[in-house]
């Protein structure tokens, strides 16, 4: 599995709870303070992430008030997805736009970071305990 996403991955046992201690690379329960292993560490892949690419044209302002502000038409081209076979991780957005053009290609996942997120005691995202495929 590649990690086409520009972040580490850390995947953690089910059992994880939502928020625990990190102290550099390592990871802690906060009220045993047992140590907890990521099952999956996956660095970004050498090839860099995989994104959409944002095509922009100058579109007409829009009037508010008193002020014109500016207005940007944008498109999202889609890259081809990866050949049967091979698993990668990469953003929600290029999920989604592969589940629509491509009617959701296996081998595709993104980390959840929503109910599934592992947070530090600040609130940031330090890995998940689940990945999503999307399907529709």
């Amino acid at each position: 599995m590649r990690n086409l996403t520009p972040h580490p991955i850390r995947v953690f046992p089910p059992s994880t709870p939502d928020r625990i201690r990190v102290e550099g690379d390592r990871f802690f329960h906060p009220e045993t303070g047992e140590e907890i292993f990521p099952l999956l560490e996956l660095p970004p892949d050498p090839s860099g992430p995989l994104r959409l690419e944002e095509v922009d044209e100058e579109g007409d302002p829009v009037r508010v008030g008193d002020v014109e502000v500016p207005v940007v038409l944008r498109l999202y081209r889609v890259p081809d997805p990866p050949p049967p076979g091979e698993a990668v991780i990469v953003s929600l957005a290029l999920a989604q736009a592969w589940a629509r053009e491509y009617v959701a290609p296996e081998g595709i996942f993104i980390p959840d970071t929503g109910s599934g997120a592992v947070r530090d005691e600040k609130g940031n995202v330090v890995g998940t305990r689940r990945l999503i495929r999307i399907v529709g």
